[in-house]
């Protein structure tokens, strides 16, 4: 059972790790601000923006994390398997 947390928790530091990384490639590219004004700008309600913002977020930053989370779990299922152990072998 502790293996089983274990793996699902470096999961989602794997994930996090992976989503921070694409997140700040993806400011430092789009934005030219500082991290507080575009909090400001994105939790600050406005009325009449529309949804382009959110379609090129999601546009930019999930396919790379979608990808490296499926290569990570495929990894990690064959590390766990140990068919890998017994090719390197």
């Amino acid at each position: 059972m502790k293996r089983k947390i274990g793996t699902v928790l470096l999961v989602i530091c794997f994930l996090l790790a992976v989503l921070i990384f694409v997140l700040t490639q993806w400011y430092t590219d789009k934005f030219d601000t500082s991290f507080a004004g575009l909090l400001f700008t994105l939790l600050t309600p406005m009325r009449g923006v529309g949804g382009g913002f959110w379609n090129d977020f999601l546009g930019v930053v999930l396919p790379p994390v979608l990808i490296s989370l499926a290569v990570y779990l495929v990894l990690l299922y064959l590390l766990r398997s140990r068919r890998i152990g017994d090719l390197l072998a």
